[in-house]
């Protein structure tokens, strides 16, 4: 929001982007200070793999994702 209330216009970024959601990345929990049980801690590789896609596309004109770093061809960021 700015100042006056309203929101800015909404622009995307003009660069090709590949976001790498690696499979161990997206099967990844969070388990501070809890044992290593696959029962235990935030599934925060799976929310993140959701929701990162969606959210992104809103900001780079062109946005693949892929699971590998070395699958970003023209990617300009990744």
């Amino acid at each position: 929001m700015t100042a006056q209330g309203t929101s800015p216009p909404q622009t995307k970024l003009p660069c090709k982007a590949a976001l790498v959601l690696t499979p161990d990345f997206c099967t990844s929990r969070v388990t501070h200070g809890v044992p290593k049980d696959p029962k235990i801690g935030i599934e925060a590789g799976k929310v993140a793999c959701v929701d990162f896609e969606p959210a992104l596309k809103e900001v780079f004109t062109t946005l693949s994702t892929i699971s590998s770093p070395k699958d970003a061809g023209d990617a300009q960021l990744s």
